[in-house]
């Protein structure tokens, strides 16, 4: 079967933290039990994929204050809360490696199945790549769905931050929010659809080399495209 899991929110190097515990720990508990667990973003052809989506939200220094919320804003959302998401948005398709990370990740992004296909992001919409959810300045925030569980959750977090970052620093604005079925909206920017096309666009990102250093790119790249070279001559 499949199985939705929250983990409870923490600052990001602890809830990454917590991420890679609970994967590792159900993985060891279910071989004592006899059975298997996997994370890998699509197990089979004929069900959806399995997601490991981000949820993030900014506050002040001590806490007490959510940097998102704006009374009076549009949808309550905050000029940073606009700038953040902007870049979220801005850097899906070059962080693409850091959310999608192997062969199988690819899989999971097929149509009609609440694994987004391009860069969009709406007001409570699963079919956007980005979801903003309300509720109240306690629980406002995003949720990056283009991550799957098979994400590192180091890399993963590392990639929707620096985003955020990127869009608070340059001040940018996202576009007006999807309406309806995000699947349809074909004038939206396309995100990678195979492991060799994201490695590419990581690689020529000036600013995946700004944010995590030009030795982690090319690192990180090396791996992947090992994957990739393994992946070409196997025989499945």
């Amino acid at each position: 079967g499949m199985y939705e899991i929250n983990i409870r929110y923490a600052e990001a190097l602890k809830a990454a933290d917590q991420t890679m515990l609970y994967k590792s720990a159900t993985k060891e508990l279910a071989a004592l039990m006899g059975g298997s667990a996997t994370f890998m973003a699509k197990f089979r052809d004929d069900v959806d994929g399995c997601g490991g989506h981000l949820h993030q939200s900014l506050w002040t220094a001590d806490g007490d204050k959510s940097l998102f919320w704006d009374e009076s804003g549009d949808h309550h959302m905050s000029a940073l809360l606009r700038h953040y998401l902007a870049g979220v948005l801005a850097t899906l398709p070059e962080f693409m490696l850091m959310y999608a990370p192997n062969v199988n990740s690819y899989k999971r992004f097929v149509p009609l199945t609440w694994a987004p296909a391009n860069v969009t992001w709406g007001i409570d919409n699963r079919t956007a790549a980005v979801r903003l959810i309300g509720g109240g300045p306690g629980a406002i925030r995003l949720e990056n769905r283009v991550p799957g569980a098979d994400m590192n959750p180091y890399l993963a977090f590392s990639a929707t931050l620096a985003g955020g970052l990127h869009g608070i620093e340059n001040k940018l604005e996202p576009a007006s929010p999807i309406k309806g079925n995000a699947y349809n909206d074909t004038a939206a920017t396309k995100l990678p659809s195979s492991l060799p096309e994201a490695l590419a666009r990581f690689r020529s990102s000036a600013l995946a080399r700004r944010y995590f250093g030009d030795a982690f790119v090319d690192q990180y790249v090396g791996f992947r495209e090992w994957e990739v070279e393994k992946h070409r001559r196997a025989v499945t």
